[in-house]
């Protein structure tokens, strides 16, 4: 790690964020001899210096007075709105000075020693404004000068800043607001990212992610929910790498979580049948009909609107839009874009143009609000939320005597295996589906006929003898 002395005994520790050439010509000092002794980590509070430190520090600070508070200025202009930002104050009870960064904190040193000559403390302020003007924000170009617990450094603090930068992504359509969510909620009181309250982030290493990643395993989270947990962290590491891409310009290695492979229950196309016959009102039938024959996921049939059904072409082929997805598992929640953002028009079943058709003329069609849904749950007249659409069907399950299969592999999975064994097909597959990686179609063809549930033999063989 490159370092930038002030002198013998005053040096710029821990900021990888530092050019050495740049930072010693902006404090007007030579570069750090290897012979120097190494400095102290850290940026405790000193007391007053004593005499010799005095002694020390008046050498670099002569240094510095060849550079005059004009020609200091001079380099941070380029930070037309910053070059104000900070500035040198008496230390406390008139000892020494220190650096006003608030709403930060103060800076009282570096090294470890006290501000004992104004123009060395004015120094390292230039630094931090150079920072800020060459892209970096107000809070990376301080942090590495504070005391490495301090409340801007602890990782609570980052992480909730973090999650604050998703929530302004999801809320302009370029994250799911499900995903923040669940970033929120791991930072919850008694939430997984707890574990490291107080820590400060320079103090995130591989030893101690491998200790976390334990701790929730005695805590009892399967591997899939750590290995989603550690994911959401790396991301946090990620940002915190944008921020400042010299001083966290290494991510620690995140210990590797082994998921089971999950083998799906896939419902054979006759028991399907036989589930969607149980349910007899048009719009409860017509949801799950949708997600289980075309391959919608339940968030996109939530979503559809009246004006999707594009009605028949010339040749009496219907078709359906599918240009978004719920955000959220309510019902009154937005719609937003799809999970893969790729809008699609698709073919589908005649009886099921019939159904939206018959709920929704030509005419409705035109009249409606594009906020209005198409699909609602009957029992509250009111667009179904993922709860009630998953209730539904394993109420239809229950009366066609199926095990309770869940509603996305009853439903999309199946449906998917289904075309895809009719077909062979992949690409064409992929693209009715919507899908932009080739391996998410290709998981439907990993399915062994042990998965498969055929509801007319299981009813067979559970029928009184």
């Amino acid at each position: 790690m490159s370092r930038t002395s002030l002198g013998p005994r005053v040096e710029l520790i821990g900021r990888p964020a530092l050019r050495p050439k740049k930072a010693a010509a902006t404090l007007g000092v030579s570069e750090r001899a290897p012979s120097d002794p190494p400095p102290r980590v850290g940026n405790e509070r000193a007391g007053p210096p004593s005499r010799g430190a005095e002694e020390s520090m008046a050498a670099p600070a002569r240094e510095l007075r060849h550079l005059s508070h004009a020609e200091a200025t001079l380099l941070v202009m380029a930070a037309e709105g910053e070059r104000q930002f900070g500035k040198v104050v008496p230390g406390p009870r008139g000892k020494g000075w220190r650096i006003d960064v608030r709403p930060y904190g103060y800076l009282y040193g570096i090294a470890g020693r006290g501000f004992a000559d104004q123009e060395i403390a004015l120094g390292l302020l230039n630094v931090i404004r150079i920072e800020i003007a060459e892209g970096a924000s107000r809070e990376a170009a301080v942090a590495p000068y504070l005391r490495s617990h301090s409340a801007v450094n602890r990782i609570a603090n980052r992480y909730a800043r973090w999650v604050e930068v998703k929530e302004a992504e999801a809320d302009v359509g370029d994250l799911s607001p499900r995903t923040v969510q669940e970033y929120r909620r791991y930072a919850r009181r008694g939430g997984e990212v707890e574990w490291w309250e107080e820590q400060s982030v320079f103090e995130i290493t591989t030893a101690r992610l491998k200790a976390w990643n334990l701790a929730l395993a005695k805590r009892g989270l399967s591997p899939a929910t750590r290995k989603h947990v550690l994911g959401a962290f790396r991301t946090f590491m990620s940002w915190l790498r944008e921020e400042d891409p010299r001083r966290f310009a290494i991510i620690p290695e995140f210990p590797t979580i082994r998921v089971p492979e999950h083998e799906p229950v896939i419902l054979t196309p006759k028991a399907q049948e036989a589930i969607l016959g149980t349910f007899t009102e048009v719009n409860e039938w017509l949801s799950h009909a949708l997600a289980g024959r075309c391959g919608l996921r339940s968030g996109e049939v939530r979503a559809l609107a009246p004006g999707d059904y594009r009605g028949r072409d010339e040749d009496g082929v219907p078709w359906l839009s599918i240009t978004k997805a719920m955000q959220t598992l309510s019902w009154d929640g937005e719609p937003g874009p799809t999970k893969n953002k790729r809008n699609r028009t698709l073919p589908i079943p005649a009886d099921l143009a019939d159904a939206i058709e018959s709920l929704w003329p030509a005419s409705a069609r035109l009249a409606a609000d594009k906020g209005t849904p198409m699909l609602v749950n009957s029992r509250t007249n009111r667009r179904w939320s993922h709860w009630a659409l998953r209730a539904s069907w394993l109420r239809g399950c229950e009366s066609a005597g199926a095990p309770p299969v869940p509603l996305y592999e009853g439903t999309k999975h199946s449906g998917a295996t289904d075309m895809l064994a009719r077909t062979k097909d992949r690409a064409a597959v992929r693209d009715y589906l919507g899908h932009t990686d080739a391996r998410s179609t290709d998981k439907y063809a990993k399915v062994t006929s042990g998965a498969l549930v055929d509801i007319a033999k299981r009813k067979k063989a559970d029928t009184p003898q």
